[in-house]
C-alpha cells in the first residue's frame, strides 16, 4: 500500500510538472507580455514575448529584480505603481519605453494583479499590452485632423475676407451676429431643445459659420446691393438668389471634406436656409417647420433682430424692445417658436451684445 501511494504521488508531480511545462509553451507563444514577480519584486517567470520586448531571455531576467528589467528611470517611475500592488491593489497605467541606442520610444499598458494567498501577498502578476502601432496611428491620425484643420481654418479666413469685401452691411454686423447665434444656441442647450441638433461642439461650428450666412452676395451686381432704394421685383428677385449662390460657393469649398459636420457644412445650412420662414413663405425653396435647418433658423432670428436696431440709409435704429416685439409677432409664422422663446430668455444678454459692438 505504501509503494502504491508513493507511485501515485510521483505521478502526480510529474502529472503536474506536464502540464507546467505545457501550460510555460502556451504562454510562450502568445502575443501578450506575461510575467510574475514575488513580493520582493524577483523575477519567478517571464514569457518570451516579455522578455524579448526588452532584448533578453527568460533565463537572464529569472530571479533578478525588477529593477534590473526597468532600468533605474523606468522603475523610479513605476515606484508608485508598484508600491500600490505591494499592498494588494491592482494597477492599471500607460508607460513609454525608451529603446536602446535609439531615439524611438515604444507605447505599453501594463496590467498589476496582485497575487494574494490566504490573507496574505506572494507576489504579482504582470500583463503589459504593447500599443506602440496602435499609438502611431493614433499620433497620425491626429496630425492628419490637425492639418485638416488648419486648411479649414485658412479658407475659412479667405472666405470671410471675400464676404467683407462685397457685404453692404459693416463688419460689426457680422460680429454681433455671430454672437447672437452662440447665445441663442447656448439657451436652446440649456433648455434641453434640439438635442441631436444643438450641443457644445455643434455650438462652436454654428458661432464660427455664422459670418458666412451672407456669402452668397459676392454674386449680387454692385447697381443691387448698393442700392439704398426699395427694389423693384426682377431687382429683389435676383437679391434673393443670393442664398443658392451662397450655397454654391461654400459647396465648392467643401468638396474636400465631404463631411456635414464641418465650419463650411454649417455655413451651407445657414447660407441657404436663413431667409426661409416657418410657414413656407420664406425663400429661396419655401421649406416648412423643422425642414429648416436648425442652424439656419437660428440665424434668420439673429440677421432680424441686428437689422432692425441697426441704423441703414434706408431706416431708423429700433430700439431693443421695439425689435424683441417684432420678433415676438412672428413666433409661429416667420420664425421657430422655440427659438424664439430661446431669443427672449436670452434677451438681455443679446442686449449686451448690441451694446458692445455697435457701430461706430
Amino acid at each position: 500500500m505504501k509503494s502504491l501511494i508513493i507511485t501515485n504521488s510521483t505521478l502526480h508531480q510529474k502529472a503536474l510538472q506536464q502540464k507546467s511545462i505545457e501550460f510555460q509553451k502556451v504562454l510562450d507563444i502568445i502575443p501578450s507580455m506575461v510575467g510574475y514577480w514575488d513580493k520582493d519584486l524577483l523575477n519567478r517567470f517571464a514569457n518570451k514575448a516579455y522578455t524579448s520586448w526588452f532584448g533578453i531571455t527568460p533565463e537572464q531576467m529569472f530571479g533578478k529584480h525588477i529593477q534590473f528589467l526597468l532600468g533605474d528611470d523606468l522603475y523610479h517611475s513605476n515606484l508608485p505603481h508598484i508600491e500600490a500592488v505591494l499592498r494588494g491593489e491592482a494597477q492599471t497605467f500607460g508607460r513609454t519605453i525608451p529603446v536602446p541606442d535609439s531615439d524611438e520610444v515604444r507605447y505599453s499598458v501594463a496590467e498589476y494583479i496582485p497575487d494574494i494567498q490566504d490573507g496574505q501577498l506572494q507576489g504579482f502578476y504582470v500583463q503589459v499590452a504593447d500599443i506602440t502601432m496602435l499609438k502611431r496611428a493614433e499620433d497620425a491620425i491626429k496630425e492628419r485632423i490637425e492639418e485638416a484643420h488648419q486648411t479649414e481654418d485658412q479658407m475659412l479666413a479667405s472666405l470671410n475676407a471675400l464676404s467683407l469685401v462685397r457685404d453692404n452691411e459693416t463688419g460689426n454686423h457680422v460680429i454681433r451676429t455671430q454672437h447672437y447665434v452662440k447665445a441663442i444656441a447656448t439657451r436652446l442647450f440649456a433648455m434641453g431643445k434640439y438635442p441631436d441638433q444643438i450641443n457644445e461642439q455643434k455650438i462652436d461650428l454654428l458661432f464660427r459659420a455664422a459670418p458666412l450666412h451672407d456669402i452668397g452676395k459676392v454674386g449680387i451686381p454692385d447697381s443691387i446691393l448698393q442700392n439704398p432704394s426699395k427694389l423693384d421685383d426682377d431687382e429683389w428677385a435676383t437679391m434673393k438668389t443670393h442664398t443658392t449662390i451662397g450655397e454654391s460657393v461654400l459647396s465648392a469649398a467643401n468638396l474636400q471634406y465631404q463631411n456635414k459636420k464641418t465650419i463650411i457644412g454649417t455655413a451651407i445650412k445657414i447660407a441657404g436656409g436663413y431667409h426661409e420662414h416657418w410657414d413656407g413663405s420664406g425663400y429661396p425653396r419655401g421649406l416648412v417647420g423643422e425642414a429648416i435647418p436648425v442652424a439656419a433658423r437660428i440665424m434668420a432670428i439673429a440677421d432680424v433682430y441686428d437689422a432692425l436696431v441697426s441704423k441703414r440709409v434706408y431706416k431708423q435704429q429700433w430700439t431693443h424692445e421695439q425689435a424683441a416685439s417684432e420678433i415676438i409677432s412672428m413666433r409661429g409664422t416667420k420664425f421657430d417658436p422655440v427659438i424664439v422663446d430661446a431669443f427672449i430668455a436670452e434677451q438681455n444678454n443679446i442686449l449686451e451684445i448690441a451694446q458692445q459692438y455697435r457701430d461706430a
